[in-house]
């Protein structure tokens, strides 16, 4: 979520004390309450887990990745140095959606590894512990040769004690909507066939409620749930690129690239997590200098109250005297108004025949009503189509 930070922040980086450094191989990192600790392991393999009040949320977990023409990441490291930082400030978001401030603190472990021997990768990795939950990423560098590097696996696994009631979200594919509902099954449900969407809502008891979701994905593919044939070992799925079967290509780098930030919400409850501002804490900050024009709001929808969508002017003018009567600030005009849609035939900068756009929203004006128009994704990206859009629009169409 686009944010603003306002506050000064507090940062202390150091290497670790001992406290923080059980052996050689083993780290922690504990939140600012010191509820959650996160612990790392790096041995033959590097692995993580974690602990609320002193029970195992997640047990010996993995780490790591697969590449196409090269070995596995997945252990054989050596810690060529760590550092911990702690934050602890204050910011506005631009959107006040729970919050109208937002806390923002923090300890975070720093880990950056290299192979002891063969090509002697490097890469890094971030853990961060907050007192609603924790956090996690990895960072990947180019390879010795100019050129991508290609990511097959993401192997980071959740292996989860016992079987929690779990609500579950399938889409059947990774090209979806992203529209269905959580189903509640035991966590054991989940099988290798399972392509679970964001987030994975788990019921340790009555005190302990977890959330496993997904922060700042830039230039990556998207995360999914699922196993490996292993009851309540949940593996990480990534969508593959376009043309690209499930085993194949997920993610094409040339440079070195930074992970999505992994996340487990942890709570005593429900509105716990419902309350947390983790991920908006995890997401960049506002890049924008001017953000007025930035007015969230209510809108009248036919097709969300109809089920159906009649692209009419007559049902628009309904719909747009609705939110004027209610001082909703925004009516949505939906799919169709261009008439076909998710075509090579679509124009976004045409409307359909038997409605008038300008009329639209010269009406909705006369009422205080601001329009929102609604636009398919590949009708946007066909052919730089939205630059034409708002060439026309910036001209007052």
């Amino acid at each position: 979520m686009n944010m603003i930070r306002l506050a000064k922040v507090r940062i202390i980086l150091l290497f670790l004390p001992l406290h923080m450094m059980v052996s050689a191989q083993e780290l922690r990192v504990e939140s600012p309450d010191k509820n959650i600790v996160v612990r790392i392991e790096n041995s033959d393999r590097i692995s993580w887990s974690a602990f609320y009040k002193g029970r195992t949320i997640v047990d010996e977990s993995d780490l790591g990745f697969e590449f196409r023409g090269e070995e596995s990441m997945t252990g054989n490291f050596l810690i060529t140095d760590h550092a911990f930082k702690t934050i602890n400030e204050k910011w506005t978001p631009v959107v006040r959606s729970k919050h109208s401030e937002i806390i923002d603190n923090y300890n975070e472990l720093h880990l950056i590894l290299r192979e002891k021997s063969g090509p002697l990768r490097k890469m890094e990795l971030f853990f961060r512990a907050y007192d609603d939950g924790i956090a996690f990423q990895y960072r990947l560098f180019r390879g010795s040769v100019i050129g991508n590097r290609e990511i097959t696996r993401e192997l980071t696994t959740f292996a989860i004690p016992g079987d929690p009631k779990a609500w579950v979200v399938e889409y059947g594919g990774y090209n979806s909507s992203n529209e269905a509902e959580f189903f509640e099954h035991p966590l054991s449900y989940i099988s290798e066939k399972t392509i679970a969407g964001m987030p994975l809502l788990m019921e340790y008891d009555n005190s302990c409620w977890i959330a496993i979701t997904e922060a700042k994905i830039t230039n990556y593919a998207a995360f999914y749930l699922g196993t490996d044939g292993k009851t309540n070992r949940l593996v990480t799925k990534l969508v593959p690129l376009p043309g690209e079967p499930e085993t194949g290509v997920k993610v094409r780098f040339d440079d070195e690239v930074t992970t999505p930030w992994r996340v487990v919400m942890i709570g005593d409850s429900q509105g716990t997590l419902i309350e947390s501002e983790i991920i908006q804490n995890l997401n960049d900050p506002c890049a924008l200098s001017d953000v007025s024009w930035i007015k969230p709001g209510l809108c009248a929808w036919d097709h969300w109250w109809s089920g159906e969508v009649k692209m009419e002017m007559p049902v628009i003018k309904q719909y747009i005297d609705l939110a004027s009567s209610m001082g909703w600030p925004y009516m949505l005009v939906d799919w169709q108004w261009y008439g076909k849609f998710n075509t090579p035939e679509a124009d976004i900068t045409k409307w359909a025949p038997q409605i008038n756009i300008p009329e639209i929203v010269d009406y909705a004006a006369a009422k205080n009503v601001k329009i929102i128009l609604w636009l398919y994704s590949s009708d946007v990206n066909r052919n730089c189509a939205l630059r034409r859009l708002f060439h026309y629009t910036a001209n007052g169409v």
